[in-house]
């Protein structure tokens, strides 16, 4: 290993030991709902906007878009199949 790898597992795992044993508040858990949906649409945003001038507008957008998408898919998408699947399992809690 490097320098680099062994110096950022001294520091990264006691720090997301920590972190983990705090307690989850409600932005913590909205954010990691979104961020799934924020690494899927990244990609589509950044494909959209190829060939548009760099820069902090163009940085703005791209994050602004990218969160309203994920945002706009979790209500759309995820959050009624999930439901769905829930209501599936308690219709036939066997799996049959």
């Amino acid at each position: 290993y490097n320098r680099e790898t062994l110096v950022g597992l001294l520091i990264g795992l006691p720090l997301l030991y920590w972190l983990g044993a705090l307690p989850q508040r409600a932005l913590d858990i909205r954010l990691g709902d979104l961020s799934y949906g924020v690494f899927l649409n990244h990609f589509l945003v950044q494909w959209a906007l190829i060939g548009q001038p760099l820069g902090w507008p163009a940085l703005v957008t791209y994050l602004a878009l990218t969160l309203m998408l994920s945002v706009a898919i979790q209500y759309l998408i995820e959050r009624p199949v999930l439901r769905w699947r829930r209501q599936l399992r308690q219709v036939s809690p066997n799996g049959r």
